[in-house]
């Protein structure tokens, strides 16, 4: 018996040896396997497959993957990441209290006049112009005192960082007016310029434009005085605001991992469909992502360094969250608190950075949670009226059955891998958020970071699944404006999948950076061709799938008719005229606009329209009756059909136009 456990230890440690002596290629199979079994994944998550099978043959190769990515990491540890961060003191501070009080001061200020906490009827009306400034003025003025200075700027990564910017800026500002030409719920925004235009009194931390604070629609009206009452002047601030997440994913990837991950990241958010898209829509839910990235950049700056400026950044970036969409105000503060506690040991952040870090949170959120208790309105709007009601979890609970949750948060997952959106088109295509040919780097770079789950890396891990169980909690939750929020994450992943799968096949540094720039430059090349080709062409023709005639495209052709004009469209199902009135009115001044049903467009009708003005009717294809009676009652010029390419000739209303000189007949 002894002899037999002697040879069974000998035999073991021979094995054992045999298996360190080729690490090197058993890493290298491992890796390969898991590449393999990623792959095979992705081609069972095909676009729009609800096969169950399908998806759980699909979990089971992520399994069999991950373990085998286990094992290869496990081997190539050293390959993959730096070593803990040394320990630094905290830098000091040199005595900026005086710029720190200037700051809350100006903050109080801009508060008082929101929210009118004392009720002692001051500050006196402050324009929203003085209101943004003094807004500006305290979070530097705070960042200052509570941080000090010691920022240092590397000119030559700042180049490259605004190389790729610029790109990105250009790739968002393409075609800006005509690529869709329609509002796609942006009108809430739109609406609210015109506001602050009539009246500059209008506090800037109102929730407002359906419960959230006025700050995305004072930015807007900067950018449509500048460039117009039209798309362009719309959805510019969202071109900007899209293209700074750039550069803070950049930084954000270079704390957590290395300066070509950062590239990569900042390199594939650049091209990702659905960022472009979304940063090319007027709604505040692309101002979300930019903050918390920040937020998170700033931290894992301030634990590498222990500068003092990092943990104020971080938390005023974190404050900031709170002032556009609720997405990133529910999301980013706990999701950063948690990873703050699950590092304390790993990461050692110094405990009076994390105090800064709370205090500049709190000063700067305050105001937006003042403002909100004082005007009586809820902080969660949007929760409150998507999320499933309370009957909902009291069946839950009274049955015990969770089959429709589960099915639910399974449709959460699925937005990401394969999953287009319904209901509503926000996005639309035919992919989910990761397109198919990318999901293997997306798998393979989640892997990596969850088997190294002491590394800061985590956050994406967590970023993502908190999105998830978010999502899962809402009625609609495949639309693609719920996910904004961890755009900056799947980038990530993915580069890091891209990253640090070369390094574990154990390719030579110099082979490796070829494969990368091949992988990013063609994922580049074919992201932008799929997004500006066939995505922009089905977009346009799902988001008229709802009407039979295009209602907006026919308001979209009134912005330049003269004051004065009377705009009649006459149809049954073009648009509603609540949306239209508010459509035209963002559009041009003293225009009127009439919905009629073709039925009731009669001589009776006519004989009540007003006797000034230039007439433009909208009319179906083939309706002779309405276009006798017009004819018998107007000199027509027409029929005029849409400039607009995106616009289907059989969803058009045919235009004739009236001038006012003309007499009615």
């Amino acid at each position: 018996m002894e002899t037999q456990q002697k040879n069974l230890s000998s035999l073991f440690n021979n094995v054992a040896a045999w298996l360190y002596r080729r690490r090197h290629w058993l890493a290298i199979g491992t890796t390969l396997l898991a590449v393999y079994w990623c792959w095979q994944a992705a081609g069972y998550l095909q676009p729009r497959s609800l096969e169950i099978e399908d998806h759980r043959t699909a979990v089971r190769l992520l399994i069999r993957a991950g373990i085998a990515l286990g094992i290869a990491v496990a081997l190539s540890i050293a390959r993959l990441t730096p070593p803990r961060p040394p320990r630094h003191p905290l830098t000091p501070h040199y005595s900026f209290w005086l710029a720190a009080i200037g700051g809350i001061a100006a903050l109080a200020i801009v508060t008082e006049y929101n929210a009118q906490v004392l009720k002692a009827g001051w500050p006196p009306p402050l324009t929203a112009n003085t209101q943004f400034i003094l807004l500006c003025l305290g979070l530097l003025l705070l960042a200052w005192g509570l941080g000090g200075s010691g920022w240092r700027i590397r000119w030559r990564e700042l180049g490259l960082v605004g190389v790729i910017t610029l790109m990105a800026f250009g790739l968002r500002a393409w075609r800006l007016e005509n690529a869709f030409p329609h509002f796609v719920d942006e009108l809430n925004f739109a609406t609210f310029v015109l506001y602050f235009m009539d009246n500059n009194k209008i506090g800037l931390l109102w929730p407002e434009v359906r419960g959230f604070p006025t700050v995305y629609s004072f930015l807007e009206m900067q950018t449509v005085q500048m460039f117009g009452r039209n798309l362009t002047g719309a959805r510019a601030v969202s071109v900007v605001i899209g293209t700074l997440t750039i550069p803070a994913l950049y930084l954000l990837a270079k704390e957590l991992f290395d300066r070509p991950t950062a590239i990569i990241a900042a390199l594939l958010l650049a091209v990702y469909p659905p960022h472009i898209h979304h940063s090319r829509l007027a709604l505040n839910n692309i101002a979300d992502p930019l903050f918390g990235t920040l937020a998170f950049a700033f931290y894992a700056r301030a634990v590498r360094h222990q500068r003092r400026l990092d943990y104020a950044l971080a938390g005023i970036s974190l404050g900031l969250t709170q002032y556009f969409y609720e997405g990133g105000r529910l999301l980013y503060p706990p999701l950063l608190f948690i990873w703050m506690i699950s590092g304390l040991w790993w990461w050692r952040p110094h405990w009076k950075g994390v105090i800064i870090l709370v205090v500049a949170f709190i000063i700067v959120a305050a105001p937006i949670y003042l403002t909100v208790r004082e005007r009586d309105q809820a902080l969660t709007p949007r929760l409150e009226s998507e999320a499933w009601k309370g009957s909902y979890w009291d069946s839950i609970e009274e049955t015990g059955d969770t089959s429709e949750y589960l099915r639910h948060l399974k449709f959460s997952f699925l937005a990401i891998v394969t999953q287009p959106e319904w209901v509503a088109i926000y996005y639309g295509g035919e992919y989910g958020l990761v397109m198919n040919e990318v999901l293997p780097l997306l798998f393979l770079g989640l892997g990596i970071v969850l088997w190294q789950f002491y590394r800061p890396g985590i956050l994406l891990a967590g970023w993502v699944l908190a999105g998830i169980l978010g999502t899962s909690l809402l009625r609609h939750n495949v639309l693609t404006t719920r996910y904004v929020v961890i755009f900056p994450a799947l980038i990530l992943l993915i580069a890091v999948g891209l990253r640090y799968t070369p390094s574990l096949l154990r390719f030579p540094k110099e082979l490796q950076a070829v494969v990368m720039g091949v992988l990013v430059m063609a994922i580049m090349g074919w992201q932008v061709h799929y997004y500006f080709g066939e995505h922009l062409e089905l977009f346009n023709t799902q988001s008229r799938l709802a009407f039979a005639y295009d209602g907006e495209d026919a308001l979209f052709r009134s912005r330049e008719f003269p004051p004065g004009t009377h705009i009649y469209i006459i149809s049954s199902s073009a648009i509603d005229l609540g949306y239209g009135r508010g459509v035209i009115d963002f559009f041009a001044d003293d225009v009127t606009l009439h919905v009629v049903e073709p039925t009731l467009f009669t001589p009776e009708y006519i004989a009540e329209m007003p006797k000034t003005g230039d007439k433009a009717f909208f009319i179906e294809h083939f309706d002779k009756p309405v276009l006798d009676l017009l004819l018998m009652n107007f000199y027509l010029d027409g029929p005029y059909y849409s400039p607009y390419s995106t616009t289907p000739i059989k969803k058009q209303l045919a235009l004739f136009y009236a001038d006012k000189r003309h007499q009615q007949g």
